[in-house]
């Protein structure tokens, strides 16, 4: 039910869920990933049945078929699912090997992140709508942090969004993933071809310290448009950072180059969270 991060394969992700099996696939290219490990779908599926959650839930969604609620009882359902997650006493069993496995991690922050089985996919993103937490020290939090990415698998946002995919909301599952925090200087997101209009350029995105600030729309970017073909810059925009360079020459240079080689590595566009 724990896995280490680097021992995660492809035939994984159904249990540790997608975000896991790429930074595990980008370990084994010989990527600089901070260290961690995996808790699995088997471990949600047991707490949501040793509590008697998963009877909730399904009681909870059977009232009217999900296509056919409004949004405000899909609130209501999703707020009343969350809060039996958030009350509900955690198994002792299931506590104990959380404590066994986080043991070694005392002292050391991490981050919690949500990592849900078909969450990243090519034609499907949860991106911002399962929680997340940065910063998490000590066995208590953690255990809360776990408890509250489950939760989020609840949210209004969520379930709307796999209703309009056609997802069956009864088998959602999600995996966790644990990982060491790392201080950067400056953070980012690098994406190998332009988001906003599918040219074929490389788009990269600068925040003063850790990421969470842009992921949480919380500040402006410097951003950074480069062809991807020659390396030339073709636009920047200062964000909340007038009259600033974040990044040297030779760090741009290194950030167009990881994220051109992943692609072709990988074989589809990406976009990469980075940090310096």
């Amino acid at each position: 039910m724990i896995i280490p991060l680097k021992n995660v394969r492809e035939k994984d992700i159904s249990l540790v869920g997608s975000k896991a099996v790429n930074l595990a696939k980008l370990m084994k290219l010989g990527y600089r990933v901070p260290r961690g490990f995996c808790v699995s779908t088997i471990f949600y599926q047991d707490f949501i049945e040793s509590t008697g959650l998963k009877k909730a839930i399904s009681s909870e969604l059977a009232r009217r078929d999900i296509k056919n609620m409004r949004w405000e009882e899909l609130w209501d359902a999703s707020l009343r699912i969350r809060n039996l997650f958030n009350t509900v006493p955690f198994p002792q069993d299931l506590c104990c090997k959380l404590k066994k496995e986080f043991f070694n991690w005392q002292g050391i922050p991490v981050a919690v992140r949500s990592s849900a089985p078909g969450e990243d996919g090519t034609s499907i993103s949860f991106a911002g709508l399962h929680e997340s937490f940065i910063d998490v020290v000590g066995i208590e939090r953690f255990i809360e942090a776990v408890r509250l990415v489950w939760s989020s698998l609840w949210s209004d946002g969520a379930l709307l969004y796999r209703q309009e995919l056609n997802l069956h909301t009864d088998t959602s599952s999600m995996g966790v993933v644990i990982q060491e925090m790392i201080r950067g200087e400056f953070s980012g997101v690098a994406f190998s071809k332009n988001p906003t209009n599918e040219k074929n350029e490389i788009v990269i995105e600068v925040v003063e310290g850790l990421n969470q600030k842009l992921m949480d729309g919380d500040v402006n970017p410097y951003r950074y448009i480069i062809e991807k073909t020659t390396g030339k810059m073709i636009d920047t925009s200062e964000g909340d950072y007038p009259s600033r360079q974040l990044l040297t020459e030779d760090k741009l240079t290194l950030l167009r180059k990881t994220i051109e080689n992943l692609e072709d590595e990988l074989g589809y566009p990406l976009d990469l969270e980075w940090t310096f």
